[in-house]
């Protein structure tokens, strides 16, 4: 089980709620890919990886073997024909990419960055999430009731994971921007396809489903979600974000006033 020379492997490394969704539905639609999991996060098939807190711990390290072991048999119970190549895209990855390259370092893999506007991504985790979620699956024991001290914090938390997102960045080269895929869904296919040959039947004028928004072409959904933010939360995620504004322009954003 250490390795098949019919697997490929395509890591997206991204924040929860930062699009790649949208992104592995659009590939699915290659003949060649497939994903370990209807998410296409093969997290929820190791419990080690998925644990709660413990996934966002980045010196927690999971038993690697076993996780090459068990995400190949899910191939090998999925994989529609050969060669193919696996989507893979378990945000907490961004904690312990590096290792887990490693352990399919016997296989193709490719590596994609992908970041979203951080103000879309924290109205998303405080709608999906909320202050108990953040507590109990990402590890932070001091989160408060009161809601504009809380979206600070998702400013603070966007901030942590945009450094990991940083650094796998320029250590992959291979960025992609959620508003730029939406704008171009085919140009950032072509891109991937460079690096990726297989993928290029790809569709992207393809309907996807992402989460519980109903079947359809892929569209930027960055101003419908931070609508639901009023200017006072704005500010707090704002607030958040200002722990370090060099990381919020490295990705082609601004903090808003």
């Amino acid at each position: 089980m250490r390795a098949d020379p019919n697997v490929e492997w395509l890591f997206i490394l991204t924040l929860p709620n930062a699009g790649s969704t949208a992104l592995a539905n659009l590939l699915e639609t290659s003949r060649r890919v497939v994903k370990l999991d209807p998410r296409g996060e093969g997290q929820w098939l190791v419990p080690a990886m998925s644990a709660p807190a413990k996934r966002w711990d980045l010196d927690y390290h999971p038993n690697y073997a076993v996780v090459r072991a068990v995400w190949l048999d899910a191939v090998a119970r999925r994989r529609r024909e050969e060669p193919v190549v696996v989507v893979e895209k378990s945000p907490p990855n961004l904690c312990r990419h590096e290792a887990l390259t490693s352990a399919f370092a016997a296989m193709k893999t490719s590596v994609f960055t992908l970041s979203r506007d951080p103000y879309a991504v924290c109205a998303s985790w405080r709608a999906r999430y909320g202050p108990g979620g953040v507590a109990r699956d990402w590890g932070y024991e001091a989160v408060g009731e009161n809601p504009l001290e809380f979206l600070e914090l998702l400013g603070r938390i966007w901030i942590e994971r945009a450094r990991l997102l940083d650094a796998a960045r320029r250590k992959y080269d291979a960025h992609i921007r959620y508003e730029d895929l939406c704008a171009d869904p085919a140009a950032t296919l072509a891109r991937i396809a460079r690096k990726v040959p297989a993928i290029a039947d790809a569709d992207p004028a393809a309907a996807v489903a992402v989460k519980d928004h109903a079947r359809q072409p892929l569209q930027n959904m960055n101003e419908a979600q931070i609508a639901a933010l009023a200017p006072a939360e704005i500010e707090a995620v704002s607030a958040g974000l200002r722990s370090a504004p060099e990381i919020v322009e490295v990705f082609g954003y601004a903090i808003r006033r």
